[in-house]
C-alpha cells in the first residue's frame, strides 16, 4: 500500500487514537520506531460503541512498550474494536497495563 500515515512517537500514536476519521478501511498506517510511551494513550484505537478501526496498522517489525491505559467500559486495548477490513501485523508491545470492565486486551478488546 503506498502512501500512509507515519506512526513515529507517542505523540503520533495519541493523534490516531482520537481522530476516529481516520479509522476506515483504506487508510494505512506505518509505525516507523520503535516507542515508549510516558503517559497513558488517549483512548483506544477503535471503540465498543462507537467508530470501530478498518484501516491497516503495519508495525514495520516495531514495539510499542509502556504501553498503558485504565479507562471504564468496554473494549479497552490498544485497538478498542476492529471490524473485518482491519489488519494490524508486524507489531509487539512490551509491559502492557490496561484495565477496564469488559474485552480488555493488550492488543485487541
Amino acid at each position: 500500500m503506498s502512501d500512509p500515515y507515519l506512526i513515529a512517537n507517542e505523540a503520533d500514536l495519541n493523534e490516531l487514537s482520537t481522530t476516529t476519521a481516520d479509522w476506515v478501511a483504506g487508510i494505512y498506517f506505518r509505525q516507523t520506531a520503535d516507542i515508549t510511551m510516558a503517559n497513558p494513550l488517549a483512548a483506544p484505537i477503535g471503540t465498543y460503541l462507537g467508530a470501530k478501526f478498518e484501516g491497516v496498522y503495519d508495525g514495520d517489525n516495531h514495539t510499542i512498550s509502556d504501553l498503558s491505559m485504565t479507562l471504564t467500559g468496554y473494549g479497552n486495548a490498544l485497538f478498542g474494536r476492529t471490524l473485518a477490513t482491519a489488519e494490524i501485523k508486524n507489531l509487539g508491545l512490551v509491559n502492557v497495563s490496561i484495565s477496564g470492565n469488559l474485552f480488555v486486551a493488550g492488543l485487541v478488546g
